[in-house]
C-alpha cells in the first residue's frame, strides 16, 4: 500500500482523524480475500475502531487500483531460463481472489504491457503466446528478486499478513488458486526454491460412450483447460452476489453493473465465510453425512475428464555467503520457481467395458455355457434353412410334365 497515493486520493488538508479512518478502510479492504472474508471484521474489532472511512463503491476499484504496488516497486530481477529481461515485459497483472497481482505466462492475465512492440513476450502479430520448458532443476525456470516497499515495515496495525508476498503456481489457462498460495517473506540470506511437480490426466474416448453421471467426470475440449479452479470462482462470486447484493473489487469488470463490495458489506461476507469454501456434496456417495455439510454454495463444479495438475513443492535454504550481493537492494526475496523432472507422469482413464467388449462378453458366455460359436451359429442358421426348404419342396412338389 502506497502511503504517497493516499496523500494524493484524499489530499493535504484533511483532517487528520479522517485520513486515519481513510488508511484503515483500505486496510480493511486489502484484507477481503478468498478464503479469509472474515479478517476485515476481526481487524476492524481486534484494534476497537470506532468508525472507517465509507467509500464511494464505484470508486473502491481505482482506489484499490491505485494503491496497488508497481512491478517496479516490487520486482528487482528477473530471468527466464537463465536469461535476464525487463520484469515489465514479463509479468502483466493479474485479477486474483488476493486481490490485484502480477502474474508471469497466463492467458488469463491483463495485457496491458503487450502494445509494447519491443516485447520479447509476445507474438509477431500481437497475441500472448504461452511459454514451454523442456528444462529442469535450479534456475531453468523463472528466478525473481522480489523486493518489499518500506511502507510494508511501517504499517501502524496489526493487519494478519506479514511482509512478504504470496506466490501462486497454476496452470496457464486458469485463473491463480488462492487457497493454494505460498507465502514469501523478505530475507537476504533465504533462497526461497518452488519445485513443479506435473500429471496429467486424460479421458479416453470410449468414456464418452457413457452418461456424465455414470463416468464421474465433464468432457472438455481442450484437456489443458483445468476448468475446475475457474468454476469455483465463478461460483464463489454468484454466491457473493445473491447473499450480500455485491461483488469484491478484484473480480469487478468495466461491462459490470453490480454494485462493488464495500465497508457495508464486510459483515455480510464474514457471514458466509464458510458457505464459500465448500460446493454441494455429490449425491449417492457415502461420507458426506447431513452434519459434516451444514452449509454450502449451490453449485456443481464437476471434475474434467482431462486434466493437467501442478504440484508445488517449497524449500527454503540459506546463502554460504549470507547475502547474495548480486542484488540492487538488500531488502529483497529471491524465488527460483522450476520443474521437479523433465518428464511428467501421464495417466489414461478409460472405460472398463466398452461395447466391443460387450460382444466379446456375451460371445463368451455363450461357448462357454451352450458349447456354440459363431461358426456354430451360422451352421445352425443353414441347416434349419435347407430343413424348412425340404419340408416345402415335398409339401408343394412340382408337377410331372405331361406326356402324351
Amino acid at each position: 500500500m502506497r502511503r504517497n497515493s493516499v496523500t494524493i486520493m484524499f489530499g493535504n488538508s484533511s483532517d487528520e482523524e479522517t485520513r486515519k479512518a481513510f488508511l484503515r478502510s483500505l486496510m480493511a479492504l486489502s484484507l477481503m480475500r478468498y478464503p479469509y472474508y472474515n479478517h476485515p471484521v476481526s481487524f476492524h474489532q481486534s484494534v476497537n475502531f470506532s468508525w472507517l472511512y465509507e467509500f464511494k463503491n464505484e470508486d473502491i476499484v481505482e482506489i484499490m487500483k491505485e494503491v496497488n504496488p508497481t512491478i517496479s516497486e516490487m520486482f528487482n530481477k528477473c530471468f527466464w531460463r537463465g536469461s535476464g529481461y525487463d520484469c515489465n515485459d514479463m509479468f502483466q497483472p493479474q485479477v486474483t481472489e488476493e486481490g490485484f497481482c502480477y502474474s508471469f505466462n497466463s492467458k488469463t492475465a491483463e495485457f496491458h504491457n503487450m502494445s509494447n512492440s519491443t516485447s520479447t513476450f509476445k507474438k509477431k502479430n500481437g497475441e500472448f503466446e504461452t511459454l514451454r520448458n523442456n528444462a529442469a532443476g535450479k534456475t531453468t525456470g523463472v528466478e525473481i528478486f522480489m523486493l518489499t516497499p518500506p511502507e510494508e515495515h511501517r504499517l501502524p496495525y496489526d493487519t494478519f499478513r506479514p511482509a512478504g508476498y504470496s506466490v501462486m503456481v497454476h496452470s496457464p489457462q486458469d485463473y491463480p488458486d488462492s487457497s493454494c498460495n505460498i507465502a514469501v517473506t523478505e530475507k537476504a540470506d533465504q533462497v526461497y526454491r518452488i519445485g513443479i511437480s506435473v500429471s496429467e490426466t486424460e479421458g479416453d474416448s470410449s468414456l464418452m460412450h457413457l452418461d456424465e453421471s455414470v463416468r464421474g467426470c465433464k468432457a472438455v475440449e481442450n484437456k489443458h483447460f483445468t476448468n475446475d479452479n475457474n468454476c469455483h470462482l465463478k461460483c464463489r462470486t454468484s454466491e457473493i452476489h445473491k447473499m450480500c447484493n455485491c461483488t469484491p473489487y478484484y473480480l469487478q469488470t468495466n461491462s459490470s453493473k453490480i454494485q462493488t463490495c464495500g465497508i457495508q458489506h464486510l459483515d455480510c461476507l464474514s457471514l458466509n465465510n464458510v458457505r464459500l469454501r465448500t460446493s454441494i456434496a455429490p449425491k449417492g456417495i457415502q461420507g458426506f453425512p447431513d452434519w459434516s455439510t451444514p452449509d454450502f454454495m449451490n453449485c456443481d463444479c464437476s471434475q474434467p475428464c482431462s486434466y493437467v495438475t501442478y504440484d508445488s513443492e517449497l524449500t527454503i535454504s540459506h546463502v554460504v555467503t549470507g547475502k547474495l550481493t548480486f542484488a540492487n537492494d538488500p531488502s529483497f526475496a529471491y524465488i527460483d520457481i522450476a520443474y521437479k523432472s523433465p518428464f511428467a507422469v501421464k495417466y489414461i482413464m478409460l472405460a472398463q467395458y466398452d461395447i466391443s467388449d460387450v460382444f466379446v462378453s456375451i460371445g463368451g458366455v455363450a461357448g462357454l455355457l451352450l458349447g456354440c460359436s459363431l461358426v456354430s451359429v451360422v451352421e445352425v442358421m443353414y441347416y434349419f434353412g435347407r430343413y424348412v426348404y425340404t419340408l416345402y419342396k415335398f409339401r408343394f412338389p412340382k408337377p410331372y410334365p405331361y406326356l402324351p
